[in-house]
């Protein structure tokens, strides 16, 4: 085993430098540059208690990537002095216990996309067709743009009033599976 040398380090953190232990090279012949300096501190950082109410008035109705932009517009920073980020919405959320935008829409009732599909009888696909066209209100509840649905009040479209809705909609709704034409071939 070679011996290690020591060689300042700058943590970072407090900017003053501090010895690590840099061994020269593995058992496998590889340099290594581990910097063993001081830790980083583990205690969280507090948020001002009015960020933290703002974000849980905000989660409401948007996304953690909406709440952070809006915080950062209106020129709020964390508890670390940054800006706000998606993750960093994320995890003030879990550190304060504030429920996530999915939880909050659950909790009014709303529905995925599994549940609402068989509710109405239909597919998923057709749910997504439906919300594209109006019919079915979806709720975004992250920035990658996954939905819960609310519960129709008028179910909307079923097969037996299909003659009325115009040949254009009835495309758009209910998507024709292609069908391979038969053909008679005479013998």
């Amino acid at each position: 085993m070679q011996q290690a040398v020591g060689i300042p380090c700058r943590a970072g953190l407090s900017g003053s430098a501090e010895t690590a232990q840099v061994p020269t090279s593995n058992r496998r012949g590889n340099r290594s540059r581990a910097c063993r300096g001081a830790p980083r501190p583990l205690s969280p950082a507090s948020h001002p208690e009015e960020v933290v109410a703002e974000i849980d008035r905000l989660l409401n109705d948007h996304t953690d990537g909406e709440v952070a932009k809006i915080l950062n517009e209106r020129g709020y920073r964390s508890g670390y002095g940054l800006a706000f980020t998606p993750k960093l919405v994320g995890v003030v959320r879990e550190r304060y216990a504030l429920q996530s935008r999915h939880q909050r829409l659950r909790d009014r009732g709303l529905l995925r996309r599994d549940e609402i599909a068989e509710r109405l009888g239909v597919a998923g696909t057709t749910v997504h067709r439906w919300r594209k066209a109006g019919l079915l209100r979806g709720h975004v509840y992250c920035d990658a743009g996954y939905c819960l649905f609310e519960i129709p009040d008028p179910p909307p479209v079923t097969k037996a009033t299909l003659p009325v809705i115009s040949s254009a909609m009835r495309y758009l709704l209910f998507k024709p599976r292609l069908q391979p034409h038969l053909t008679m071939v005479s013998s």
